[in-house]
């Protein structure tokens, strides 16, 4: 079975730092958790108590030391239970499953990977078509499992990072000013990269 550890150390090389960009829709981030979509995480009254008024906060070691257990139950509460990572049987997936869910959220990051399974099933030979309704359930889980079986899970991943993509493209062209975070598609090399 999947580790988190692993997910999230990979997913984390794409969501470090203390950034305010205007051009983000998420506005002021700390390791990808957006203010904007995250206003309750617990470690932004930290933060808020770090800044000083027309001072850019710029994080200390010992700050983000104390933030670091905040940061590691926010994606392990809200992303991987949700994603059932625990129960995932082949890590690259779960990996990908992780990664995508905290860029495009857990919902669309499962429609994928079931889009996914469903397309490297051999036409149900192999597991049976799953119904793509964007949540982790005992299905997919055993379509997973399936797939680890039958070496499947580097196409699941391939696919997973095709899609993923895609969306990243089409966010691109709906909003130009997107465009500035050319850097998305970094999760998509090397994830395709490194496979299942």
């Amino acid at each position: 079975m999947a580790d988190f550890a692993v997910s999230f150390s990979l997913m984390r090389q794409f969501e470090g730092g203390y950034v305010v960009d205007p051009d983000d829709e998420g506005g002021e981030t700390c390791d990808g958790i957006a203010r904007a979509h995250w206003a309750s995480w617990d470690g932004w009254r930290l933060i808020d108590a770090w800044k000083a008024p027309g001072v850019p906060l710029v994080l200390t070691p010992a700050q983000y030391a104390q933030l670091e257990p905040l940061i590691v139950g926010f994606y392990r509460d809200r992303f991987w239970r949700e994603l059932r990572g625990d129960d995932v049987a082949a890590q690259g997936v779960a990996d990908e499953l992780l990664e995508a869910a905290v860029l495009l959220g857990t919902y669309r990051a499962v429609r994928i990977l079931q889009r996914a399974l469903n397309l490297c099933n051999d036409r149900g030979r192999r597991w049976a078509d799953l119904v793509v309704d964007g949540r982790m359930g005992p299905q997919s889980l055993a379509a997973i499992a399936a797939a680890e079986r039958a070496r499947r899970t580097h196409y699941v991943v391939t696919l997973q990072n095709v899609m993923q993509g895609a969306l990243f493209v089409e966010r691109m062209e709906a909003r130009p000013i997107n465009e500035k975070f050319i850097g998305w598609l970094r999760r998509v090399e090397l994830r395709a990269a490194r496979g299942a």
